[in-house]
């Protein structure tokens, strides 16, 4: 079995409880696992218990890298604190952050260096820094699919009509059989574009709206009709 942060999401306490009670039922049951965890009374249980054994991922402290070296037998540390040092988070905030986390006394053995609210003069420091969702798909050499083409769905080999672009997890709009789905561009294929079955400018709700809907759309777009909605299924785009 393969856990990813058992017990994580809920209440810290009662999160570790279940982690560390899902593990002993695991152990009952003789199950190989591997699990992964931030709690640090589930890594404490893990060293005193027979049969499951700590590991951690190599880190590089001065270069916020990992190093992709798997050590059997040790526990690894989270270093939040040490992170946000690194990364420029004030003084006053870490302080009050290790109280929070190892009491005051603790505290006082560690030195917090002075630093404000703007990034490190030091260049070098590592940064993190987030890329904007819709780049992902520039990473995934996304086909090119608009809307109206016909396409393949497979393994079925079903013929469908594509009514929504890609999103940025790859998965595209396709109506099949009168049913709108979202499909991952692995399982799609071009049979015959847009271009080829429809004129320029083609009202494509004709196809992928309901009268109900259509009807709606063409009062509203004139006047306000109180009571008058228009209805989209889960994972329907405006057209």
């Amino acid at each position: 079995m393969l856990i990813d942060e058992l017990g994580s999401g809920t209440d810290p306490a009662e999160g570790m409880g279940i982690a560390i009670a899902v593990l002993d039922a695991l152990c009952r049951k003789k199950c190989n696992f591997i699990v992964t965890t931030h709690y640090p009374e589930v890594k404490e249980y893990a060293e005193k218990t027979t049969g499951i054994v700590n590991a951690r991922m190599a880190f590089d402290k001065n270069s916020l890298m990992p190093l992709y070296r798997l050590e059997i037998g040790l526990a690894g540390e989270s270093c939040a604190l040490y992170i946000a040092e690194r990364l420029g988070m004030p003084s006053g905030i870490l302080k009050r952050a290790y109280e929070e986390a190892y009491g005051k006394e603790n505290s006082k053995e560690h030195d917090f260096k002075d630093k404000d609210c703007h990034e490190p003069e030091n260049a070098d420091i590592p940064k993190i820094i987030r890329k904007k969702e819709e780049r992902f798909a520039e990473h995934l050499s996304l086909p090119s699919f608009t809307i109206g083409d016909s396409v393949f769905v497979y393994p079925e080999k079903e013929i469908g009509i594509v009514y929504a672009l890609s999103d940025h997890k790859g998965n595209v709009g396709v109506q099949v059989k009168g049913q709108k789905k979202l499909i991952n561009h692995k399982r799609i294929k071009l049979n015959i574009p847009a271009s080829e079955l429809y004129p320029e400018g083609y009202d494509f709700s004709i196809i992928f709206d309901t009268v109900e809907n259509r009807k709606s759309r063409h009062i509203l777009e004139k006047r306000h009709e109180e009571g008058r909605i228009i209805i989209l299924e889960e994972g329907d785009k405006e057209i």
